[in-house]
């Protein structure tokens, strides 16, 4: 498996690169003259401002398997939040690495739906900032 240089160092699958980029897409910089970083390719601020309101609105649900936390889409319109909220995700990482947030997994399953993959720490992390978002823990039986 190959690293993306633009990405940070952990990402190196190539599925997770691919959903990473494509989630920053709508983020690239087009206008170059006013850049203060000529190596920057997306507007990292932008991203991540987007996705702050997506953020307090969004139920996240604890994986019994790994203790890892999950928000899943299925529509159209829940898929382009979740490529929002992975492109914000990725941009506070670029922009604050030192504070726990990101993504462990994209997952692609059948019926179109997706589903974005946090270690607990991260989640923890974004409950902190976010406290009117929502943590469903797993019940065991």
């Amino acid at each position: 498996m190959s690293r993306n240089p633009l990405l940070p160092d952990r990402y190196t699958d190539a599925s997770l690169q691919a959903s990473i980029l494509y989630a920053l897409r709508p983020y690239v910089i087009t206008d170059r003259s006013d850049i203060v970083n000529p190596q920057m390719k997306w507007n990292l601020q932008k991203a991540w401002n987007e996705a702050e309101d997506l953020f307090a609105k969004s139920i996240w649900k604890q994986r019994e398997a790994d203790g890892t936390y999950e928000l899943s889409a299925d529509t159209d319109h829940e898929i382009d939040n979740l490529n929002t909220i992975i492109a914000g995700v990725m941009a506070h990482e670029i922009m604050h690495p030192d504070e726990g947030l990101y993504i462990r997994r994209v997952e692609h399953r059948r019926g179109g739906e997706v589903a974005l993959i946090i270690a607990s720490s991260a989640a923890d992390a974004l409950q902190e900032m976010f406290p009117m978002a929502r943590y469903i823990e797993s019940r065991k039986p």
